[in-house]
């Protein structure tokens, strides 16, 4: 299935693209033009991203790429642990809930990484869980 073939391509292209990554918008080429070096080129339609968010982070961005995701994930746990211990409970719930929705999101898609809709909606998710809420007395 592409979903298993994709995931099998990431270390073979991690092993080509490390440590500046292929550039936005480019893993699915990288793929292509590694194949066209080996002369293994596949139909075009069997080009996909890999279908793991912070696996296309990586490809494509490279060491960058696994900083911004250790970083928003030392975010995402600091913003949650900061609302659980200020008894905010609503912005706690908020906060779990919009990082339980990139985080899963970003395991079982790519879609918050390659589509525009979905890097919209991952912006207003980070928007939400990074913004500060003013305490009411």
């Amino acid at each position: 299935d592409e979903r298993t073939a994709s995931i099998q391509d990431f270390p073979r292209m991690l092993r080509v693209v490390m440590p500046w990554g292929a550039g936005l918008g480019q893993s699915t080429y990288a793929v292509q033009q590694e194949d066209a070096r080996h002369s293994a080129i596949r139909p075009a339609y069997e080009y996909q991203p890999v279908h793991v968010a912070p696996l296309v982070a990586i490809l494509e961005l490279g060491v960058l790429g696994i900083w911004l995701i250790v970083i928003g994930g030392m975010v995402i746990v600091k913003r949650t642990a900061s609302a659980l211990f200020e008894e905010n409970e609503s912005r706690a719930i908020l906060v779990l809930y919009l990082g339980s929705v990139l985080i899963i999101g970003s395991i079982f898609d790519h879609y918050f990484w390659t589509i525009h809709a979905g890097q919209v909606l991952a912006a207003l998710c980070v928007v939400g869980v990074v913004a500060k809420t003013k305490k009411t007395r």
